[in-house]
């Protein structure tokens, strides 16, 4: 059975030890206490297979992340927890959800994700951006509206 659920803050540790194994393997985001507010998990069978990190800014987001454990990668269950992370922003009253970032933003266009591209003096949500890793503060934006009255949101 997969469930979808907001991270709970017992969880740090087994996620955080999982993903120190899996960074050796890859580019991985380790997770701090304060990224478990939204934050959702995706379980199979009662075990954890990835999570996905939203930083909500009034009516706009950052999704910060989204990784599945390569065991679980190629079942769909990346979709899943993505249109998991749109459906608990648009419930928090999000009107646009940004993605930063290089790698693999083509994979984000299924949803409705639109290229853009901004500096760090036009960034919607520029005070929550760390530049220092970031060369533009976002490479995508989805409207939620959008989202929810398109095709790919009834995949």
């Amino acid at each position: 059975m997969i469930i979808i659920r907001k991270a709970l803050p017992s969880e740090i540790g087994l996620i955080q030890n999982r993903l120190i194994h899996d960074a050796k393997e890859s580019n991985v985001q380790l997770l701090k206490v304060d990224d478990i507010e939204d934050a959702m998990i995706i379980e199979v069978d009662d075990l954890i297979a990835g999570y996905g990190i939203l930083d909500i800014y009034g009516d706009k987001a950052l999704l910060r992340f989204v990784y599945i454990f390569p065991e679980h990668r190629g079942d769909g269950l990346g979709d899943g927890l993505v249109r998991a992370l749109i459906n608990y922003a648009d419930r928090r009253g999000v009107k646009k959800i940004y993605l930063c970032g290089s790698e693999d933003t083509d994979y984000f266009t299924r949803f409705g994700f639109k290229h853009v591209c901004c500096t760090k003096s036009d960034c919607p949500i520029n005070n929550n951006i760390d530049f220092k890793t970031a060369a533009n503060c976002c490479t995508m934006e989805l409207d939620v509206e959008e989202f929810f009255n398109t095709p790919q949101c009834r995949f």
